[in-house]
């Protein structure tokens, strides 16, 4: 998302805002009995509507909207 950001011309200083919002960045998962996980690092992820991902998140190209 970064670099999409820099090459649409976003200045420096939002692309840090941003930066810092999903630095060390963690998610916890609840299962359906109830019990959450540990803290669980996002390490990466793709931005929903990609266009530079040929697979969309249903697994088939025949989902995507492009």
């Amino acid at each position: 998302m970064l670099w999409i950001m820099y090459d649409l011309g976003f200045p420096n200083d939002a692309i840090d805002a941003v930066k810092n919002l999903y630095e060390d960045a963690t998610i916890q998962v609840k299962r359906p009995s109830g019990v959450c996980t540990g803290q669980i690092p996002v390490e990466r992820g793709t931005i929903q509507g990609d266009r530079k991902k040929k697979k969309n998140y249903a697994g088939s190209e025949n989902h995507s909207p492009y």
